[in-house]
């Protein structure tokens, strides 16, 4: 009697993370993921309605990790302290998850009430936490927090990119750490 291949939920997702790193975002199909799991492509319906399902799954499931290691990793700080951790936290995860970054591009529900915002909302809404406590001098928070987590996401999005290649890593740091003191040189 032939062995049957049972393959789980979570199997599924570690695979389809796998898949992204070694060839990238672009080679995340139902049929190659499904060749690596060694099942029929069709068996992944039984998880996902689609490829979009599936991606808004990993997304979510990114930002979801990256929401308990804010919450770990700021345990302790406050005020600007806790703004320039923050930015460090969300580097420092983006820049050890490789090619599983662009899950975050990639998803496509927006939606407000689609998990994956859930979960960055929550990411986001650490920023209005940790402002609540700190005096902008007359600067509106939420003003503030959007153009924080922009400068932030911004950065990275453009050492992701490559365009900080040039540089090197230790410029890069000494950057990164200008431009989160410049952006709280307003908090004493």
């Amino acid at each position: 009697m032939a062995k049957r291949n049972t393959v789980g939920y979570d199997k599924v997702i570690e695979m389809a993370i796998q898949i992204i790193e070694d060839d990238g975002p672009e080679e995340l199909t139902f049929g190659n993921l499904a060749k690596a799991l060694d099942i029929k492509s069709q068996s992944l319906y039984n998880y996902f309605k689609n490829q979009a399902e599936l991606l808004e799954e990993l997304g979510t499931q990114f930002v979801k990790c990256l929401h308990q290691e804010l919450t770990e990793g700021l345990i302790g700080y406050s005020g600007k302290k806790a703004l320039i951790k923050y930015a460090e936290i969300i580097r420092n995860y983006f820049s050890n998850r490789g090619q599983s970054i662009s899950l975050i591009h990639k998803v496509k529900n927006y939606d407000k009430s689609s998990d994956f915002f859930v979960e960055m909302k929550k990411v986001i809404d650490l920023i209005d936490r940790i402002l609540d406590s700190i005096d902008l001098h007359g600067v509106d928070k939420t003003s503030f927090g959007e153009g924080y987590i922009s400068q932030i996401l911004g950065f990275l999005l453009i050492e992701q990119l490559g365009f900080l290649d040039q540089y090197g890593l230790p410029h890069n740091d000494e950057s990164f750490r200008q431009m989160l003191e410049l952006s709280t040189k307003i908090i004493d």
